[in-house]
C-alpha cells in the first residue's frame, strides 16, 4: 500500500528496454471532466487491464467533483451533478486506481491531457502519486497508422472497426482505446519492434506527475498559505483580473503546480463555489476574524 502523504520513493521500475510488449501488462484508462483544462475536476474515470492479446472487463467510476458540473461538459459527456450527488470523492478513486496501476503501464488517448488531469487530482488532494509510465495512442497512431483523415479515436473507431457505442463516455472511450492498443502492438510486432524500448519511444511515455504536482515554494509574502491551506483558513484574496483588481472572500482549499503555473483555490463565501486563483497575480492575501 502507498503512503501518499510521502513524497520520499515515488519513483517507479520500468520494464527492461528488451521486454517484450507480449510480457506487459496495461491499464487503459480514460476521465471525463468539467472543462477541458488541465486542471479540471473529473466526473468519471473508466480503467481496463489489457495484455497484447486480452482485453479485460472495463470498470467506471462515476465521481462527486465537489463543485457544479457546467453545462457545456454535460452537453459532452451526459453527465450531470444529480448522476453524482452520492459518487465517492476523487481522492478515494484515485487510491483504487494507482493501486491498479501497479506493475503495468497507463494508456490513453491523447495521454497528455489525461495524465495532467490526473496529476492536478492528486496534487489538489495532497496525494504524491507514484510516477507511473503513461503511453499515448494518438501519438502511435500519428506515426504507425499514416495518411488518415483524423485520429480521433471516433475516427479510428470507424476506420478500423472498434466498438465504440457512445463517444466521450469513460467506459466507451476505454473499450475503443483497447482495441487501438492491439492493433498499435501488432503493428509494432510485424515491424519487428515488438519490445518496450520501441513502445515508450513512439507512445512518447510521460509518467503520472509529470505535468502537475505540489507547489514547492510559495512566495515569502504568502508563505503563510502553506498552512493556511491545511487548516482551510478564511481569507480575502486580492486578485488581479482584466486591468482590474477583484475581492474575493473564500476558505482555502487547495494547492498545486500545473504546467509550470502555482495556483490555490478557495471556497467563495458569497454562493459556495470553487474558485481558482492563479498564484502570481494575487496582489494580496488577508486573513479574515
Amino acid at each position: 500500500m502507498f503512503d501518499y502523504s510521502d513524497k520520499r520513493n515515488k519513483e517507479v521500475v520500468l520494464p527492461d528496454d528488451e521486454t517484450s510488449v507480449d510480457e506487459l501488462e496495461f491499464l487503459v484508462f480514460d476521465t471525463e471532466t468539467c472543462g477541458l483544462w488541465k486542471g479540471s475536476r473529473i466526473v468519471e474515470l473508466g480503467m481496463c487491464l489489457v495484455t497484447s492479446d486480452t482485453i479485460g472487463e472495463v470498470d467506471v467510476i462515476r465521481v462527486n467533483p465537489g463543485v457544479k458540473i457546467p453545462d457545456d461538459a454535460t452537453k459532452i459527456h451526459g453527465i450531470t451533478d444529480s448522476d453524482v450527488k452520492n459518487s465517492p470523492l476523487i481522492g478515494e478513486v484515485l487510491k483504487k486506481f494507482f493501486g491498479e496501476s501497479q506493475n503495468r503501464i497507463l494508456v490513453a488517448h491523447n495521454a497528455p491531457y489525461d495524465e495532467g488531469i490526473l496529476s492536478t487530482e492528486a496534487a489538489r488532494n495532497a496525494m504524491y502519486a507514484p510516477r507511473f509510465p503513461v503511453i499515448d495512442t494518438l501519438k502511435m497512431s500519428r506515426v504507425l497508422l499514416e495518411q488518415l483523415e483524423s485520429y480521433t479515436l471516433g475516427h479510428l473507431s470507424e476506420v478500423f472497426g472498434f466498438p465504440h457505442t457512445k463517444a466521450h463516455t469513460a467506459g466507451s472511450d476505454v473499450i475503443a482505446t483497447s482495441h487501438l492498443l492491439h492493433l498499435l502492438l501488432k503493428h509494432l510486432k510485424k515491424i519487428d519492434e515488438g519490445k518496450f524500448k520501441y513502445l515508450r519511444n513512439y507512445g512518447g511515455m510521460t509518467t503520472i506527475g509529470n505535468s502537475a504536482g505540489f507547489i514547492d515554494k510559495f512566495p515569502d509574502k504568502f508563505s503563510f498559505l502553506r498552512i493556511g491551506i491545511v487548516t482551510k483558513a478564511d481569507v480575502e484574496i486580492m486578485y488581479s483580473s482584466a486591468k482590474t483588481t477583484i475581492r474575493f472572500p473564500v476558505t482555502l482549499q487547495s494547492g498545486y503546480n500545473l504546467e509550470n503555473h502555482d495556483y490555490i483555490e478557495g471556497r467563495d463565501h458569497r454562493n459556495n463555489e470553487i474558485k481558482v486563483f492563479r498564484l502570481d497575480r494575487i496582489e494580496n492575501i488577508y486573513p479574515m476574524f
